[in-house]
């Protein structure tokens, strides 16, 4: 009755932002307000390390160490950042100035600087090497292996594509793991006559043998505007005239 009446009024005063160390004498102590936790860091496609929930020693209440402990995903403290929102189903978005958010961008870049260095093989280092889902933009293909992932890229960087990330999103799975969606814009071509293709994105990197590998890749270029339907071949003046109107609108908006 003793304990659990100490450690009950201990909790309370904890919660209210009171030192538990002034009833360090009566019992047990708890968990230290500036204790510090163990900084956890993942390795970039590029070799560099971001540092996850890095930094000084926290201070404060009892219950603020506690979520900082816990983190959004029990423990797993991906964010750094602002909180993350929710996507419409339910999974958490990274903030922009999250740790994950920033990897998720180093990697992308290691994925483009493959590219523009037009080593094929290069490119598909990137990739699993098994259990990989791949849906090129530029083939009927499902690609499952890194022989047909090579023969892909070996065609794609003739192309000369060079990305640019133009609105994403990213969610966190776990500490090993993350999907990155949104669009991207692929300049190709020689560089006398070079073209956008507009195109979405997913990927999903996994930690695989201590490095970020692509597990799952999509992309497909952005459907063009529905046509407008073609008049009927003996359409009259009057019919006609409403959808000269409506054009006329349209161009003048």
């Amino acid at each position: 009755m003793y304990t659990q009446t100490m450690a009950g009024a201990m909790l309370v005063l904890a919660l209210a932002g009171h030192s538990a160390e002034a009833f360090s004498g009566l019992g047990p102590a708890p968990l230290r307000a500036n204790q510090q936790s163990s900084a956890v860091t993942f390795r970039g496609a590029s070799g560099v390390s971001p540092v996850l929930r890095n930094g000084p020693a926290r201070r404060g209440s009892f219950l603020t160490e506690l979520k900082a402990l816990s983190g959004p995903f029990g423990g797993k403290g991906w964010f750094s950042g602002p909180k993350e929102r929710k996507s419409s189903g339910g999974t958490a978005v990274a903030s922009k100035d999250s740790d994950v958010f920033k990897l998720a961008q180093e990697n992308f870049k290691s994925w483009n600087d493959a590219l523009l260095s037009k080593d094929h093989k290069k490119v598909a280092a990137l990739y699993g090497t098994k259990d990989i889902s791949f849906l090129p933009t530029v083939s009927p293909k499902f690609i499952q292996g890194t022989k047909d992932t090579e023969d892909y890229f070996v065609e794609f960087c003739k192309k000369l594509p060079d990305g640019t990330i133009t609105a994403d999103d990213v969610q966190p799975y776990g500490e090993d793991a993350y999907l990155h969606t949104g669009m991207y814009t692929f300049m190709t071509g020689p560089p006398s006559d070079r073209q956008p293709v507009e195109a979405r994105f997913s990927y999903m990197w996994r930690i695989v043998d201590g490095q970020w590998k692509i597990v799952h890749h999509h992309s497909s270029a952005v459907p063009g505007a529905p046509a407008a339907p073609a008049a009927p071949a003996d359409a009259t003046v009057e019919e006609m005239y409403p959808v000269a109107q409506d054009n006329f609108k349209r161009w003048n908006d």
